[in-house]
């Protein structure tokens, strides 16, 4: 499969109205398979989510995802994922994170895709059910993308990059493996560019 550019359109904590209180962009790499659906895929990833009401960092992570085989109550779906937060700016007391892919009918009769799962709600903390709705945006053909790591395997790495597109991103959480007593949040650097010109990037974050 392709690399591909995702954002966020709403989140809801159900019985609650949907709502969006960041700007999320996620950049994914190729697939090892040919249809990033299919069950024992596996790609790269980067997620980050700037507020906005204050343009900070409210959640960025960075790893690998994994299409796992659907729940069998799930007749709706569309795929099952798993996502690895190998680099995680709330460290690493999250939750496991994992959603399912359904399609919903709306009013006007149009398709959306929608991301089902259990996570914690970083206003109370309490875990409890989310449904996210999701846009991939376009991508031309031909375009440039690149994914890099900083370490041969992704399980190790402490820096991720991509580029796809129009966007740019890079993520990075720094370790210092000789302290015998390391913390849960470990320093953690985000930076998003956009192309906004041939030859010109603006800096977003």
């Amino acid at each position: 499969g392709l690399p591909s550019i995702s954002r966020r359109i709403s989140i809801a904590r159900p019985p609650f109205p949907p709502f969006e209180d960041s700007d999320v962009l996620v950049l994914s790499s190729r697939s090892t398979l040919r249809h990033s659906s299919a069950v024992g895929n596996v790609l790269l990833y980067l997620d980050l989510r700037l507020s906005l009401a204050t343009s900070n960092v409210n959640w960025a992570f960075a790893g690998l995802r994994y299409t796992i085989p659907l729940l069998e109550s799930d007749s709706s779906a569309i795929a099952r994922y798993r996502w690895e937060h190998i680099i995680d700016s709330h460290g690493s007391g999250e939750p496991p994170d994992e959603g399912t892919v359904v399609k919903r009918i709306k009013e006007d009769g149009s398709e959306e895709e929608v991301e089902i799962g259990v996570g914690r709600d970083p206003d109370t903390g309490n875990i409890g059910l989310y449904e996210e709705i999701w846009e991939d945006e376009p991508l031309p053909a031909g375009s440039a993308f690149a994914f890099l790591i900083s370490d041969p395997s992704p399980n190790t790495s402490r820096r991720f990059l991509a580029v796809v597109g129009e966007h740019a991103m890079a993520l990075s959480q720094h370790r210092n493996v000789s302290d015998a007593k390391l913390a849960d949040v470990s320093p953690f650097e985000a930076t998003r560019i956009k192309r906004v010109h041939e030859s010109k990037w603006e800096t977003v974050y």
